[in-house]
Formats: structure tokens, sequence, C-alpha cells
């Protein structure tokens, strides 16, 4: 069971321990209370309610929530943020496993511990019975008669609010108590819910706009909960069953869970804020405040279906349908109201079936469950809707035939594949291109790159980031890569926002689609230039003389960070400034570091801690004492500043410089190196452009690859591009070929491990095989009688999951959709068309109707000549078209359509 199935029950728990406080009048027998009381209270964790002495448990539970308080703000500073720190950043599934499961520990018992805490917090500033140093004398009576004590150290026996001990000479520490009680709800009760919301909110998974094939996604909500069962992030579990909108559920459950305690704990008679009004009234207003509440979440939850999953809102349904029963039945009770022995039955009856229903609803969502339900029904799945009208057999084909057979073959061939236990990672955020972190040199890392961005920006984006550039452009792009990158680059955008004082901040260059990212110093803005005229003007900028003198000046200052120097400080109230040995720092924005230990991300906040002046207390002192302007003009401090440390500013600017250029060297071989194992031309050349003849394969891998491998992939790869072609041309033969092997190759993809009959005949129905029935249209007779000799024709067609009524729908579907020709309808569909860059003999030849047996000898043949071809760079142009075969929203692809690879991003 996993941590959101656990989180579920217990919240249920928790909320319904609080609905049933009114078991705690003593109207029930002691079994009852403790079906009601005892067992909810137990697994709830509000143990004052069992064992009373609510000051022990309270300061247990304030010790472990301060701990845990302090570890989740510690843990919280590690937080991937892609936007600040760049190509620098460590995603999630970086980090080791153990770090991992130490946060979703302390975050599981925060939330844990929560309403109990809050609870008892609250009932320390209202003094509920649980802090009461004697036994509640309002159980039995609303108004009991208080004796005089005639003992000096003791207190009146009605004089127990707000103290801890009867006798009067013991400490009081009731004050104690309440300053923490209020610290834990400033901190627990209010901060943390916030806290957490903004945690959810940064982690959250981002849907791609695009698919793997660069098209608009119709299907986000499917795309949604795909990433959510990859998420590496550990807090996955505070969000991943709820829906994008409703994510940080977790936090308005915290504010019902508040919003419940405030009346259970504050309008009561046990507290000494209405210790002396009658408990059928005050508990009458209680109730009725809670029915009212409890009946808004309902109306709330039938509004929003926060949930992921119809599963789980139904379970909620039937949660907040309980609630709402509850309270009323409470509220029955306190106004004495019905047959007591009636009420108490159905209260246990209601209680125990709601639980069993959500019980129930997490069992039918496991995936075993599923399983065994899709047995019995004998029900078939289909990741398409094979059965739309609208279907696009072209795309589909493309996508599970050619794409899915050249990435099985760059992710598994020797060759090409990557390290045992590579770890994939990106730096990705929603402003710009993603870019792969720690490259290792393999084909299949950089397939996988390209995938990632045709997913982010899509291909018509794609495409035209490879049209020929500009020779301008060109040098303005190399200019940048050699000079300007890293931190102290400077930007002034032509709106400025009132945080942005000195426009220097750190900038990092996204080689494709090709991105400058500026991220300033004193705001976390992100500002991405990719235009020609933004270029052009960010290198205006930094070439410019006083530019330049500045960013001296601040390396300068880099150049003294974690240095003993000599600095200017200053008393408090004193207008002569004295020099002393401190330590100069810059305060970044985030901790993360580049390979060489060097923290490159942006923010330049510089303090001098002195630890030999003549006081007790380290003094700090920042810009204004040091003379830093936000100009970074040469001041009388700065002057002196550098003068005084002038051996060390002469070795660490050196170190810094030295730095900043093996950083730039850094990125700019890393480009290259993924450039040459290989391009991100590949994508359109080759993934995604079915329609190469085998004959001019050789020659485009030849002329725009510079990879050995992959030019000499049609040798070294021979039997499987051969069978790929042969799919391919057995595949596309007509519509009916089409169509038959789109629905045969899906139904083995959905369902193989829930049809024996299927996993016994591999061979008749893996479309791995070549005598798979996919590749083999029949006849209905045909289909039957073969379907009779696996196993799958049962009870001549009345049983099992391929029946009659499944080969009528084939039937009628070939009849109505196949052979009646394709729907005509006016949708645009973009065509790439390719410049004029590759060998025009081998284009033509691929032009040429020609045997199988004849194309591969071209293709030998051209791979002999390899050495004559020139490497150039292809360019595309994409042409708008009408398309009589295109989809329309959701209506082609209906459910996850998801191909294999997308399990790599």
């Amino acid at each position: 069971m996993n941590m959101t199935k656990i989180e579920i029950i217990r919240d249920f728990i928790q909320i319904l321990a609080l609905a049933l406080s009114f078991v705690a009048s003593n109207i029930f027998g002691d079994w009852i209370k403790t079906i009601l009381v005892t067992i909810p209270n137990l697994l709830s964790l509000n143990l004052d309610r069992i064992f009373g002495n609510g000051t022990a448990f309270f300061l247990a539970f304030c010790t472990i929530v301060f701990i845990g308080l302090y570890w989740f703000r510690i843990m919280t500073k590690y937080d991937p943020n892609a936007d600040i720190e760049g190509l620098e950043s460590h995603p999630w599934n970086l980090r080791p496993e153990s770090k991992r499961k130490h946060n979703i520990i302390i975050v599981f018992i925060l939330t844990t511990l929560y309403l109990p805490l809050s609870k008892l917090s609250l009932s320390a500033l209202v003094w509920s019975d649980s802090f009461w140093p004697v036994t509640n004398p309002y159980n039995n009576t609303d108004f009991p008669i208080f004796e005089k004590s005639n003992s000096n150290t003791m207190r009146d026996p009605n004089d127990f609010c707000y103290v801890t001990s009867m006798n009067k000479e013991d400490l009081n520490f009731s004050p104690v108590i309440i300053a923490v009680a209020l610290i834990t709800i400033c901190v627990l009760t209010f901060w943390f819910p916030i806290a957490l919301k903004r945690l959810v909110d940064k982690n959250l998974p981002r849907v791609d706009k695009y698919n793997e094939m660069g098209e608009t996604r119709h299907n986000p909500d499917e795309e949604y909960k795909r990433l959510l069962g990859k998420d590496t992030c550990p807090y996955n579990f505070l969000y991943n069953a709820y829906n994008e909108k409703w994510a940080a559920y977790k936090t308005f459950v915290m504010a019902n869970k508040f919003f419940l305690i405030f009346l259970v704990c504050v309008i009561s008679k046990d507290n000494c804020l209405f210790r002396s009004f009658s408990r059928s009234r005050i508990e009458t207003i209680n109730y009725g405040l809670q029915v009212t509440f409890m009946v808004i979440l309902f109306v709330l939850h039938w509004r929003t279906e926060p949930f992921l999953y119809r599963s789980q809102n139904l379970s909620e349904y039937w949660s907040r349908a309980g609630y709402v029963i509850t309270t009323v039945l409470g509220l029955l009770t306190v106004l004495n109201v019905g047959p007591e022995r009636k009420i108490t039955i159905a209260v246990i009856a209601i209680n125990v079936f709601i639980l069993l229903i959500v019980f129930w609803h997490i069992v039918i969502h496991t995936d075993r469950y599923k399983s065994f339900v899709k047995v019995m029904k004998k029900r078939l799945d289909f990741s398409l809707n094979i059965y739309s009208p609208r279907l696009d057999f072209a795309k589909h084909i493309k996508r599970r035939v050619w794409q899915e057979t050249w990435t099985t073959l760059l992710l598994t061939s020797e060759q090409f594949k990557m390290h045992e236990n590579k770890t994939v990672a990106f730096s990705q955020s929603p402003f710009r291109p993603p870019y792969l972190l720690n490259f290792s040199g393999t084909v299949a890392e950089r397939h996988v790159e390209n995938l990632k961005i045709i997913r982010q920006i899509g291909i018509k984006n794609y495409t035209s980031a490879m049209a020929p550039l500009s020779t301008s452009l060109i040098k303005l792009r190399s200019i940048i890569v050699d000079n300007f990158v890293g931190p102290d680059m400077y930007y002034a955008p032509e709106f400025f926002t009132h945080k942005i004082k000195t426009c220097f901040g750190k900038a990092y260059v996204v080689p494709f689609p090709f991105s400058v990212v500026m991220v300033y110093d004193e705001d976390e803005t992100v500002l991405v230039l990719a235009e020609e005229w933004e270029i052009e003007r960010y290198v205006q900028q930094n070439e410019n003389k006083e530019i330049q003198r500045r960013r001296h000046v601040r390396q300068t200052l880099r150049a003294l960070e974690g240095k003993v120097i000599i600095g200017p400080s200053r008393e408090k109230n004193d207008t002569e400034i004295q020099y002393y040995r401190g330590i100069l720092s810059i305060q970044r924005h985030k901790r993360s570091k580049w390979s060489n230990n060097y923290n490159m991300n942006p923010g330049f906040k510089i303090t001098v801690s002195y630890v030999d002046i003549q006081s007790p207390n380290e003094r700090v002192v920042g810009h204004d004492v040091l003379g830093i302007t936000e100009d970074f003009q040469m001041t009388t401090q700065l002057k002196k500043l550098f003068s005084d440390n002038k051996e060390t500013v002469h070795i660490g600017l050196a170190e810094i410089q030295k730095l900043m250029e093996e950083y730039r060297q850094y990125y700019r071989d890393e480009t290259k190196w993924k450039e040459e194992t290989l391009s991100y031309e590949f994508f359109i050349n080759v993934y995604d452009n079915p329609s190469i003849p085998l004959e001019s394969l050789p020659a485009l891998l030849i002329t725009t690859e510079e990879n050995q491998l992959i030019q000499s992939l049609p040798e070294s790869e021979y039997p499987s591009l051969i069978y790929l072609y042969e799919r391919m041309r057995i595949v596309n033969l007509s519509r009916v070929h089409q169509w038959w092997y789109l629905f045969w190759e899906d139904l083995w993809r959905k369902n193989h491990n829930e049809m024996p009959d299927l996993i016994k005949n591999p061979e008749k129905f893996s479309p791995a095989y070549r005598t798979s029935l996919c590749y083999r249209p029949m006849t209905r007779i045909e289909l039957e009688e073969f379907l009779g000799k696996c196993g799958s024709w049962q009870d001549g067609g009345k049983k099992g999951f391929l029946h009659s009524g499944t080969l009528n729908r084939i039937y009628l579907y070939l009849t109505n959709v196949v052979f009646g020709g394709r729907k005509k309808v006016t949708s645009k569909k973009w065509n790439i068309t390719r410049g004029d860059t590759i060998e025009k003999e081998s284009i033509i030849q691929g032009r040429n109707k020609r045997t199988m047996k004849e194309r591969i000898m071209i293709m030998k043949d051209i791979m002999l000549k390899r050495k004559n071809f020139q490497r150039a760079r292809p360019f595309f142009i994409l042409h708008e078209e009408e398309d009589s075969d295109s989809e329309n929203g959701d209506n082609s692809d209906g459910f996850n359509s998801a191909s294999e690879e997308e399990t790599w991003l």
C-alpha cells in the first residue's frame, strides 16, 4: 500500500474522530465508547482523549514536530530550480534514494501530527479539560456545586483554569504551555500548510504542450497521469492523488481539519471559556455548525471533484456523506431526539459501512484488481480510439512501426545504448528548451534529448530552429558562447521590474534551439533571449566599456570571496570607519555548485564578517559600508579595500577569470560533443521521416551526421533496417492493411498479459514476428478458423475476449471506413519539405520505384562510396495544406496513445 492510500485512510479516520466527539458525553455505554471513541482517537493519535494528561502528550508531540519542522526547513532548501540554477541543476532523480526516503518520512510525520498537535495547542489556549489538574466535574452535570477550600496551600475546587497544579506552592507552567501553543499554531497550524502548498507548486510535474511527434497535445490529463507515475520527487505522495488544478489539495484538507478542531475545542462545554454555559446549548451550536460545514464540504467536492481517478472521487463522496450523516446524528443525540439505541446502531453501522467503502475503493484502484476485473469481464482495452472514423492511420503507423523501431534500435543496440545504471536527467523549465545533464557520449542519450525537446517546443519551432543561419547571427552566437556566458553578465531589458537594480546576473545558453537565459541577481525573474535582435542587443550591452568596467569590479570582489581580508567596519551610531580582518562572503539564490565545487548561481549580496573586533559578538557589514553601489562605481571604500588586499586580489582575480573561461569551455565542448554524437536534425531527417527510400538512407546519414557509428548504421544494423522497411511496405499496402495492423498491434500491446492464448502463441499475435496476424488481413471465416486453432475462439464465438461481437465490429468498421473511403474535412496539417542540401543523385534514385533487392544493392553501393559525400546541414520548409484524414481534438486517440519511447521522458 503506497503513501497516498495510507494518507486517504488516515485523513478519513482523523476527521471522523472529530465528528464523533459527541460520544464523550457519556450517553452511550462503555463498549460503544470503545468503538466510537477509543479506536478512532487511538488511530488518529488524539491520545489525550483516551489517556488524559494532555500536557505530557502536548510536550512530546511538540518536541517531535519542532525537530521535524527544522529538518523540513533544511531539506526544502534543496529545491531543484532549473530556472535559477540553469545547467547546474540537480533534479530529484539524481538525488540518492535514501535521502528521498528521509524526506517522505519527515513530511508524513508532520502531516500526521498536524491534527492531534493543533488540537492540543488550541485546547491549551482555551484550557480544555485535557489540561485540567482535576477530573472534569462537568461530565455528569452542567453546574456542579464546588465547596471552598479551607487549605492555605490548595486552590478552590473550581479554580483549575490556567493552572497545572491545584497546589499553590507548585510552579504554574500554564504560561509556558500557552506560549508554546501559540508558537505551534503559528508554525505548524498556519505556516506549515502554506509551505506545503509552495512545495507542491514547485515540484508538480508540468505537462509538455506537445507530444513526442511535436503535435499539439489533446490529452493533457492522460499525460499528467503518466508523469505522476514516473515522478521521482519525494513529495509525490502529497499531490499524486489529485488533478493538476487541485494538486495542493492537502493544504485544503488541513484547513478543513483546523476548522473542525476549532469547533470541537473552542465551542465546547469542557473548556474555560464556556464552562459556565449549559452543555446542551453549547453542543447544539457546535453540531449545528458542524452539520453546516460538512454539507458545504460535500457540495464543494461535488462541484470540484479534486481526485485524479473516478474511484477516488466516489470514495470521497461516501466519506463526505458519512461525515454529514454522523454530524446530523450527533445533533439529534445532543438534542435528545429519537431513541438512543437506534441512533447508536445507526452511527456504528454507517461508519463501519463508510470505512469498508473507503477500503474497497482503495482496493479497486490497484493494478491486480483491475487485471482481475478485466479477465472476469473479458474486456479488451485499447490505447487508441481504434474504431474512430477519424483515426489517422499513417500517423499511428509512423509512430508504432517506424519511430518505435528507431527508438528501440538506438536505445538497445550495443554501440548506441546508454551505460549501465545511467540516470537520464534534464534541466527543464517552461520558459526555455530542456537540456540533458551529465551527458556521457552515447547516441541513446542524444536521441532521448531530441524527443524531450520536441515535446516541449513542438514540430514547427523545432523545424524553424534548423533553418540556415545568417552570417551575422552565427557570429553573434559564437561571441556569446566564447565570452558572455556565466555569472556577471549584463542585460538591460526594454521593460524593467522594480526589483532589478544592477541588470547583472547569470547567463547560460541552451544550444538548441539557441536561447540565452538571463537570471538576475536581485530577482528570480527569468528572461529568455531567442530573437536575433535580442541576441544582438545582449552582445552590444556586454561589449560596452562601462559594462566591462563594472564586470571587472564584480570579478575583483569575487576574487576576495572566502578569503581573510582587511575590510571596513563601523560601530552603531559611529561615523568613523575602522578597518579589521574579516571574511568576505557572497550570498547567492541557490547552493548548487558546478563540477569544480564553485557556486555559479545568480546572486551578489556581499557581506564581511569580522571576528576580531573588540566585541563579544560577530559584526557583519554589507554594501553600504563596503562602498558597493548599484552601478559599481570605484568608491573610496572599494579603492582602499582593493589596495589593502592587493596581493589577494591579484591571485584571486586570475583564478576567477580562469574559472569562468573553464566554465564556458566546458559547455562549448559538451555542446559540440552532443552534436557530433547525434545531430538535432536527426529527428526530422530520419526519425520523423518514414518516406525515406532505403537506398537514400545511407547518403542522408553520411551527409548530415558526423558520428561514424551513425554513418555506418545501414551496415551495422542491416537486418533490422531491412525488416523495418519490409514491415512498412506490408503495413502500407492498403488502408485495410493499415487499420488491421493498428487493431491487432494495439490489442497485443494492451491485453496480452491477461489473454493466455496470446501469450502461448506470440509468433501468431506479436508484431515482433513476421508471421503475426497483424500483417495478414483475413476474411471473417479465415479469422474464425485462425482464432480457433490458437484457442481464442471459444464456444463458437460466444465466450472469451475475442467473441462474435468483437468480430462484428471489426468487419463493420472495415466496411464503413476503410472500404467506404475517407471522410473529407477541411482541417489544416503541416507538411515538411526538405531544402536542396542532400546529394541529388541519391534522392532521385530514391524516387524511382524499385524492388527491395534493387534498393539493397543501391544502398550497399552508396555505403562503399561514402567518403565521397560532403557533409551538409539540411534545412526544412513547412507548408500548410489540407488533409483529408486528419484528427480533430480527442476523437482519434481517445485514450492514452503514448508510445514506448515516452517512458524515457
